[in-house]
């Protein structure tokens, strides 16, 4: 729990699943809720190009 003066309120915790939460709430009870997520990654692994040492090759 922690606020920011004068009027904000903020909660910390987890959600059912285990991920972070924290909700801000203002004095005039607008609430936002939020929630971490994973990074999702939409590419493939890059091809990197360079040298190969001499072990490689043989």
């Amino acid at each position: 729990m922690g606020y920011f003066d004068p009027d904000i309120i903020t909660f910390h915790g987890s959600d059912p699943t285990g991920g972070k939460t924290q909700m801000i709430q203002h004095v005039s009870q607008l609430n936002v809720m939020l929630r971490a997520l994973p990074k999702e990654v939409e590419t493939a692994e890059p091809n990197r190009i360079g040298f190969k040492l001499a072990r490689d090759i043989s």
